[in-house]
């Protein structure tokens, strides 16, 4: 499977910096700017704290950029489970924002879902393989960890049963002999 870098949200983006600075009022804030030090780079919204600043530069990255591994891994069976009506009649820019935003929407949905069931003791490898899954998939997932994660069998979920056979998540081990 492809590497996929796993990204930090709780960290600026890659080339982006987080400051303290004043604002118009003489008040602490601090804002988030992209490019070189100094003033030479884009500078973006201020906030109250670093972590708002944080999520600001957030999201001003997933406005211009695409999300990892999208068009190398994922792009598939990501295309192949979206309805996008509202792209119909739509300019190339407006299809290219539209398609981003369900891009993001969809990694950090299974972004979210890797740190939940590895924060219940999950160790199988999950990243980037959840990034193939699809939606029902990952509802079947987030489901079982509401219900409270259960080990046994006949709770665990189908897709997470493929993503922890040996021999690979695409592999019917039942028909090659070993299950």
């Amino acid at each position: 499977m492809a590497d996929v870098v796993r990204l930090d949200f709780t960290q600026p983006p890659s080339g982006y910096r987080i400051g303290p600075g004043v604002d118009d009022a003489g008040a602490g804030c601090f804002w988030w700017m992209r490019g070189p030090q100094g003033d030479q780079g884009h500078r973006g919204d201020i906030a109250a704290d670093a972590a708002k600043a944080t999520a600001c530069a957030w999201a001003h990255y997933k406005a211009e950029t695409d999300p990892p591994g999208m068009y190398e891994l994922w792009y598939g069976v990501f295309a192949a489970n979206i309805a996008p009506p509202y792209l119909e009649g739509a300019g190339a820019l407006e299809r290219e924002v539209a398609i981003r935003a369900a891009g993001w929407t969809w990694h950090d949905r299974r972004h979210a879902l890797v740190k939940a069931l590895e924060d219940e003791g999950m160790q199988i490898p999950l990243w980037p393989a959840l990034l193939t899954r699809t939606d029902d998939d990952c509802a079947a997932c987030e489901s079982w960890l509401k219900r409270g994660p259960s080990w046994a069998a006949d709770d665990f979920p189908t897709v997470l049963k493929a993503l922890a056979r040996p021999c690979g998540p695409h592999c019917d081990c039942e028909a090659n002999g070993h299950d």
